[in-house]
């Protein structure tokens, strides 16, 4: 679970607008690909791309390029998308999966 806010304006499915700043949190799912978000002021939750996240909320970092990517596999770990070191195929202690999984590499 982190708590971010949203970066800019955004409008859900719903049509339901989601201001800049507006507080949210993130769970991480089951699924490598998968983000469930949380309103707690509105009361909504709906569901995102991992790899999404970077664009929408505060304090998620921007995929690291392959060179980085083939760089922590030859050292035998890699980073959660909240930079957490871990195995190539692993989670950390928040859920978050390695980027690795994220991009569907393994």
């Amino acid at each position: 679970m982190i708590k971010t806010k949203f970066k800019d304006n955004i409008y859900l499915k719903d049509g339901s607008l989601m201001e800049k700043g507006t507080e949210a949190i993130v769970f991480f799912t089951e699924d490598d690909h998968i983000a469930r978000i949380e309103i707690p002021s509105i009361n909504k939750a709906f569901k995102t791309r991992i790899r999404n996240l970077q664009h929408t909320f505060l304090g998620f970092p921007k995929m690291p390029s392959m060179k980085t990517l083939e760089r922590w596999e030859s050292k035998g770990y890699c980073k959660t998308i909240t930079g957490e070191k871990v195995e190539l195929d692993g989670r950390g202690h928040d859920n978050s999966p390695s980027w690795l999984l994220v991009i569907g590499v393994i």
